[in-house]
């Protein structure tokens, strides 16, 4: 799946982490190691959307698996206390077993800012396929449910953990029926 990024006061911000999947027999599976820097390109409210550019370039664990590398635009809309991100990266993947082409995926999240600690917010994602060859419908993934997230201080220093935590209902035959998606960063 992809990530949703946001902005920050900076203008660059990056960060590395590992992701995980729950493979058939329950164990927790290490999927990829992924590096990802966000671009602000404007400043906030200087357009009608918050510009921004999201690259992530990921490392496969899993012998077999091809290495992608992801470019692509990041919009934010903040209207009152409801905030719009929407994350749309061309994928290029390369490597062991990969297919050649540019991949297209989308990413989006609309969350009421109710406090720090606790905002509900709905989440969507989805992989159409490669661009020129799009795959039929049902072969595609696509999935949307509720999530929550937050932020906490740690203690007295900069350091905060973020969190996420979704529930995602599958919109297609390929798409599993459901996914749970929870994120936890500590930044410093």
């Amino acid at each position: 799946t992809s990530r949703l990024g946001k902005f920050e006061p900076d203008a660059w911000r990056t960060e590395v982490y590992e992701v995980l999947h729950q493979d058939p027999s329950m164990a927790m599976v290490a999927d990829t190691i992924e590096w990802e820097n966000v671009f602000q390109l404007t400043n906030s409210g200087q357009l009608w959307a918050d510009a921004g550019l999201i690259s992530e370039f990921e490392i496969a664990q899993q012998a077999g698996n091809p290495h992608s590398f992801k470019l692509g635009p990041l919009l934010e809309k903040q209207v009152g206390s409801e905030v719009l991100t929407l994350d749309l990266p061309l994928e290029w993947k390369f490597g062991p077993n990969y297919a050649p082409g540019t991949g297209f995926s989308y990413a989006a999240r609309y969350t009421h800012l109710l406090n720090p600690y606790f905002s509900p917010a709905v989440e969507a994602f989805g992989e159409p396929g490669i661009i020129g060859r799009w795959q039929r419908a049902d072969t595609q993934t696509h999935s949307i449910g509720p999530a929550f997230l937050g932020t906490w201080r740690v203690g007295t220093t900069k350091g905060k953990l973020v969190y996420s935590v979704a529930g995602l209902r599958g919109l297609s035959t390929a798409t599993p029926d459901w996914t749970v998606v929870w994120r936890l960063e500590y930044e410093f």
